[in-house]
């Protein structure tokens, strides 16, 4: 197949995963044979068409913590065990993290399954979708609070071994490294705590970046050369002469050094509660010269990157927990409502010049459940709400929010780099790529089970013809377990 020819792995994958499980049963026993002989958001600019209506959309049953657009898809985790269409139909088992359709807001086949809260989620862009939290396993394997999975399969990938000592609560991919934020004391139980910069192909951490925030970091976002993180830190830096900072702080990229101004908040007064003494989210305009701070005080705060100096605050009646920023606006989530308690104002548009409330997109969100909105996902034509809420404007919905502008257009699959005997374009070649081909091979050419073969579906018959001899074969799926097994063959992508 010619080199420019990229097979569109992703959309044929949708056909096939709910089948996995035939196709290891109808072939175990010609595996069995085998194996015995050869022992992944630009910058959001959305302008004023954005529409308060909510886009129908699928959603869960229960709080969202986190969301990420991936391709076409939009991935969600939190605490939940059920997805549903956008109509409440459909429902199917999904444990904590679950996948969709953003186009048309449809639940996609199964994803790998996480036995603890997911709050946060990053991609690549390419092929792997980074996941962070407070859990111990995914898909049945160990995992230490994050873990890296196939953007294409939502199977675990593999080489990814990282242990956190802690839970995560933020992830951001920047210029092909992995941010990684929360209240972790050890990074693969050795130096690393609360911030830090990791391989994304490994997981190791990289320590010539050391910011330290001395206590957990909530929230992180990157705007040019610099970081901004919000937490419960009050120095960061040395341990021996550590540089104050209260609950927000910026760095460089290179080594973690404090950079700009100081953006500390201000201390606790008296009789304050010391439930309000921290930051749960920072955001920075799409220019870089304005930062916004969400603290458990129920303010965001805009300020000045070349100053330091406050530009404008908003009072609401609940923690801010979300920020996204465009040209002209700043979206912010929080809870228990914006002038009064449970006024249904959980997210609310603010002028980004002025701090002024938009009188114009006011979504009402219905706030009998306590959390409210827990990220925001903001790009170029939409924005994407996410929390524990079930009405939008009087519709129902479960915790996910969508809304878009009159030019919104349809996002696009991933293209995965093509690599001969990687059947289902997860990245690796394995065992379940050797099961497909043996099926092909024993006659069971159906799209629903087997759409390798078939141009139309998006998958191209070179991918499975490991050896490139124009022929499907047992012979592919014995050099596929050879790669698996490590054994020396040319052809192992």
């Amino acid at each position: 197949m010619s080199e420019t020819v990229k097979p569109h792995c992703r959309r044929a994958g949708r056909a096939r995963r709910h089948v996995v499980g035939v196709a290891l049963v109808g072939v175990f026993s010609i595996v069995a044979v085998l194996i015995a002989a050869l022992a992944v958001p630009a910058s959001a600019q959305l302008d004023t068409e954005l529409s308060d209506t909510h886009t129908p959309f699928g959603g869960v049953n229960g709080p969202i913590y986190a969301a990420a657009i991936v391709g076409d898809e939009l991935w969600v985790g939190g605490t939940f065990t059920t997805a549903y269409e956008a109509d409440g139909s459909g429902a199917a088992s999904r444990l904590n993290l679950a996948r969709f359709d953003y186009n048309d807001g449809s639940l996609l086949g199964p994803i790998a399954d996480v036995n603890g809260r997911v709050s946060a989620i990053a991609s690549n862009g390419v092929d792997t979708v980074y996941i962070g939290g407070a859990f111990s396993a995914i898909d049945g394997e160990p995992a230490a609070n994050i873990a890296a999975v196939s953007a294409y399969t939502g199977n675990v990938r593999g080489g990814f071994d990282a242990e956190a000592g802690g839970a995560v609560h933020d992830l951001v991919w920047n210029d092909g490294a992995l941010y990684v934020a929360g209240e972790f004391t050890s990074w693969n139980r050795a130096t690393g705590a609360n911030l830090i910069q990791v391989d994304p192909a490994t997981g190791d951490r990289d320590s010539a970046f050391d910011p330290n925030p001395h206590d957990k970091a909530w929230d992180i976002a990157i705007q040019g050369d610099r970081m901004y993180a919000a937490g419960f830190f009050e120095n960061i830096g040395s341990f021996v002469s550590p540089t104050p900072r209260r609950w927000a702080a910026g760095f460089d990229l290179i080594a973690g050094a404090p950079a700009g101004p100081d953006l500390s908040l201000p201390a606790l007064a008296p009789g304050e509660g010391l439930h309000k003494a921290e930051a749960r989210a920072i955001g920075a305009s799409p220019d870089g010269s304005t930062i916004y701070i969400g603290d458990d005080r129920n303010v965001i705060r805009a300020i000045d990157v070349a100053t330091g100096v406050e530009q404008w605050s908003f009072e609401s009646e609940g923690d801010i927990q979300a920020i996204a920023a465009s040209d002209d606006t700043v979206f912010v989530g929080n809870h228990q409502g914006w002038f009064s308690k449970f006024d249904g104002r959980d997210l609310v548009a603010l002028d980004q010049t002025t701090g002024q409330l938009s009188p114009t997109w006011q979504p009402i969100l219905d706030t009998t459940d306590p959390m409210g909105l827990l990220d925001i996902v903001a790009t170029d034509d939409a924005l994407i709400g996410v929390g524990e809420f079930d009405v939008v404007n009087a519709t129902p919905v479960f915790n996910l929010a969508v809304f878009r502008t009159a030019s919104w257009t349809p996002a696009e699959a991933l293209e995965p780099p093509f690599a001969r005997g990687d059947v289902n374009c997860d990245g690796e070649v394995n065992l379940r790529d050797a099961l497909f081909i043996a099926q092909h091979d024993a006659g069971d050419r159906a799209d629903t089970t087997c759409p390798f073969g078939d141009t139309a579906s998006g998958i191209y018959l070179d991918t499975a013809d490991s050896n490139g001899d124009a022929i499907t074969d047992l012979v592919d799926a014995m050099l596929v377990i050879g790669c698996r097994a490590g054994l020396a063959n040319a052809l192992c992508p």
